[in-house]
């Protein structure tokens, strides 16, 4: 990763900051540039040319001085464009335009990154290409056709990504994150064909618990077809299963974000390795100064030529590895500039930080240290570069983990004491990313598996064997078996000419599409696994569609529908940007030549999106949105109550109704049309109520009911008994989300024709607003009679069922004390004192809840008779 020492520096020797030709005997100061250019022959470098090169030395440095080098055109394709070229390239006719851009970024409040998009880029150029005569659109055209009109592409953007599915699946990724003690929550689906988001909501403080967190996600899982998803990424994979816990979602296997877990790992490293953290304290202190004085900032791009210096994130710790790696490719511009007449000039005699960062630079120890540093890390980096950002790298993980560990181990075994820490904090990373769904990928890739370096080991075979287990279906099962050790044993009719010409140019997955008409069930299913992503990191870029203080918009439904366009819009924009080199293969020996898709994205790791300066969105920019979310004025919703939490498929008389996993039930308000929570406007507060409907309500309901309908299937008390439900039969939305309170059921299920019943929750009109809002039901289930016993503790009332699936057999159930509001108080404290974070929140409410799971276990056994 550290530049070798530029060969061009043997032709010039060294003095007091400045460098003298041994052709001409010419001296000047700068660095290696001004060398090339002062061998090159050719005029316009600012600096005068050699007269006495010799001809294989002037066009060597011709081939490699027309200009900034590969990372300097690419920082000024960013905008890093140094002050002199400005002045010798901006004209008088280009000032005016300069201005009043700037002018239009300040008074609507623009970032100035909206240059660098490319969406705008594409604008100026289509205006400059259409001619002075263009004359912007009126607001009526911008509202009634062009706004439709973008709407309609992004749709089919979003259509066409859907479609996808069918063939490669889906990864689900929920997306949490808080902003000024607000709580929100993203659900976004990638696949190869593009990503787009589902579902994006708002979560009042008080309902921040982890399994509302975790059955949003399942709530989508069913909306688009549980078929349709391969795998759902996590923020905190600590706690999770390897695969989903849901009966109706075997098939879905549940992964980190591997770039989350490797940002945690430059983490600990930077706090656990004192020469590490060093050696990036004294870059920091470097990087900082040069930045904070003009003097100095002026002086390092005429030394360096206008190679930018990199500064670090205090939230991204990996960014420091990119601050120390633009620090060691300078090296010996830097020596020179602290060694110049022109840095003794700016007077630091009194300057401690500048003496300070001048002994640095002078120093020969951090130097050696640095590239030790970048030498160590650079393993990890390579993973980082390969996960960061866009790209179905699932089936190249693990195979670029094991290249990691073998380096690690080489770089360990050359100075254990020095080492030892780093290997076991990357030895526990590995075991926190790696599944052995990933070691399958890596089978499954055609090029790993016919590789040199490729050894079948029992991980893969241990993945194999999940993949067929969890993801293939039975009668599938056989043929996927045969097949695999068909492109096990690489048959030729598999591996023909092109097949294997085909490995390193075309990605996994389309080299299966192409060549794997002959293995057919081992194809689908391959697709289907390396289609998938291996981190969220594209997901917090286009948050930032939600980085806006909004007010009460005139429209309330607008505000849904403007955050689910946008969101989508910067989805597409990036994605079809990147979509070429998606598609590449790629060489994991080169992972560090990668662009870093996060700086290419608005530069992530030098200012994160929490320190970004809100702006405030006005009416009127969301209610030029509103003529495609209405016609003649009539709003277009079509709303419906859901269940998000599933119940037990038996339940006990007496006993407080709870989710399948003992968690709070909760519902949500949905528009049918789009599948998205409704989170404005009065249907998002409405006032709920809880009935009972019999269990087979579904097979004769359909999926559209009337209001009539519903209230005929609603159940009411038996004669002379109590009224089915006893406790908090109300509800209360807010911002589209409620949770039930206490309640229990005061009869038995067998009476009834199905011998089961449903929840159901309802508005008190069946409509807001005018717009009908469908009720919700539950699934099915049995609610048996508890028999009291003395067998249980004293105080307690023990109840039992033979057939309960939240009670296991042999375990006794205690009756569940009145509802306590820890985990609301839990939520609040976090919340307004952002202790900890979400990660620490959902972490401790999982442990709260096993611990609870695990005490009724643990209880005495009922005794018969």
């Amino acid at each position: 990763m550290v530049r070798k020492r530029d060969r061009f520096w043997e032709y010039v020797e060294l003095l007091d900051g400045k460098f003298k030709c041994k052709f001409c005997d010419r001296k000047f100061a700068g660095g290696v540039p001004r060398v090339k250019s002062h061998l090159s022959g050719i005029k316009g470098g600012g600096i005068d040319i050699c007269t006495k090169v010799p001809e294989d030395v002037r066009i060597a440095a011709t081939e490699e001085s027309p200009g900034l080098n590969k990372r300097a055109k690419a920082e000024a394709c960013s905008g890093k464009i140094e002050e002199t070229l400005l002045k010798m390239h901006i004209s008088k006719d280009d000032v005016m335009p300069d201005k009043l851009l700037v002018k239009f970024i300040l008074l609507n409040g623009e970032d100035v990154d909206i240059v660098r998009r490319p969406s705008f880029i594409d604008f100026v150029d289509a205006v400059a290409k259409h001619g002075s005569h263009y004359k912007l659109p009126c607001c009526s055209v911008i509202k009634t056709k062009l706004v439709p009109d973008l709407e309609k592409e992004i749709g089919e953007y979003v259509a066409n990504v859907k479609k996808s599915w069918v063939r490669t699946g889906c990864t689900l990724i929920n997306y949490v994150w808080q902003r000024e003690k607000r709580s929100f929550m993203s659900i976004f689906a990638y696949s190869i064909e593009g990503v787009v988001l589902l579902n994006a909501l708002e979560i009042p403080s008080s309902m921040l618990i982890f399994d509302l967190v975790e059955g949003i996600p399942h709530f989508v899982t069913r909306e688009i077809g549980a078929n349709n998803v391969t795998q759902y990424i996590i923020q905190n994979p600590g706690d999770c299963l390897e695969f989903m816990p849901n009966d109706d979602h075997t098939h879905v296997y549940v992964t980190g974000c591997v770039a989350h877990e490797t940002q945690l790992l430059f983490e600990a490293i930077n706090d656990a390795i004192p020469w590490i953290q060093k050696a990036f304290d004294q870059a920091r202190a470097v990087v900082t100064k040069i930045h904070n004085h003009d003097g100095i900032l002026s002086l390092t791009k005429q030394f360096t030529n206008y190679l930018g210096l990199k500064q670090s994130s205090t939230t991204e710790f990996y960014s420091n590895y990119y601050m120390l790696e633009s620090i060691m490719r300078v090296e010996s511009e830097l020596r020179l500039l602290v060694s110049s007449s022109e840095w003794l000039s700016l007077g630091f005699e009194k300057d401690e930080s500048s003496i300070e960062v001048g002994e640095i630079i002078r120093s020969s120890e951090f130097w050696s240290e640095g590239k030790e540093v970048l030498h160590a890390l650079e393993p990890i980096f390579r993973v980082l570069c390969l996960v960061d950002g866009y790209g179905a790298t699932f089936g190249l993980l693990y195979s670029a983990v094991e290249m990691a560990d073998e380096a690690i181990r080489q770089i360990y075994m050359t100075n254990v004491p020095k080492y030892n820490f780093l290997l076991v904090l990357f030895e526990e990373w590995r075991g926190n990313i790696i599944r052995p769904i990933h070691a399958a990928a890596a089978f499954l890739n055609p090029a790993y598996m016919c590789g040199e370096k490729f050894i079948e080991n029992d991980a893969m075979k241990n993945g194999m064997n999940i993949m067929l287990e969890k993801l293939v279906c039975v009668e599938e099962q056989k043929k996927f078996v045969q097949e695999m050790q068909l492109y096990r044993d690489k048959v030729p009719k598999l591996f023909t000419t092109m097949a294997k010409t085909m490995l390193g140019t075309y990605h996994p997955c389309d080299w299966w599409d192409y060549c794997g008409d002959v293995l057919p069930v081992l194809k689908k299913y391959a697709i289907r696994i390396l289609s998938q992503p291996c981190s969220t990191s594209f997901c917090r870029q286009s948050l930032k569609a939600f980085e806006t203080e909004k007010r009460e918009p005139l429209m309330p439904a607008v505000m849904d529908d403007y955050q689910y366009l946008r969101t989508n819009a910067l989805l597409m924009e990036n994605f079809n940007t990147m979509k070429e080199k998606i598609r590449k293969p790629l060489d994991l020996e080169k992972l560090d030549e990668l662009p870093n898709l996060a700086e290419f994205m608005n530069e992530n790791f030098s200012r994160g999106l929490p320190n970004e300066t809100k702006v405030p969105l006005s009416d009127e920019k969301l209610n030029c949105w509103s003529a495609w979310v209405s016609k003649d004025g009539k709003s277009e919703k079509h709303l419906r109550l859901q269940f998000i939490t599933e119940l037990p498929l038996s339940l006990v008389k007496g006993v407080r109704i709870k989710g399948w996993r003992g968690t709070p039930i909760h519902v949500i308000l949905v528009d049918s049309s789009t599948g998205r929570v409704v989170q404005f406007g009065p249907w998002s507060m409405q006032e709920l109520m809880v009935t009972v409907i019999g269990g087979d309500f579904d097979d004769k309901a359909g999926r559209n009911w009337t209001k009539e309908f519903f209230g005929s299937n609603e159940l009411k008390a038996r004669e002379g008994n109590m009224p089915l439900l006893n406790g908090d039969l109300s509800v209360t939305l807010k911002k589209g989300l409620g949770t039930l309170g206490a309640i229990t059921f005061n009869d038995v299920s067998s009476w009834t024709s199905s011998g089961k019943f449903r929840l159901g929750v309802k508005t008190a009109l069946g409509c807001c607003e005018g717009i009908r809002v469908l009720e919700a039901t539950s699934n099915a289930f049995a609610v048996e009679d508890g028999r009291r016993t003395p067998e249980g503790e004293e105080g307690d009332e023990v109840y039992t069922s033979n057939d309960a699936v939240s009670v296991p057999a042999g375990t006794c159930h205690t009756r569940d004390p009145p509802p306590s509001n820890e985990c609301h108080l839990l939520a609040d404290y976090f919340t307004e004192n952002n202790a900890g974070g979400f990660d620490t929140l959902l972490r401790l409410q999982r442990y709260i809840h096993k611990f609870v799971q695990k005490q009724r276990m643990e209880m005495s056994p009922v005794h018969e008779g």
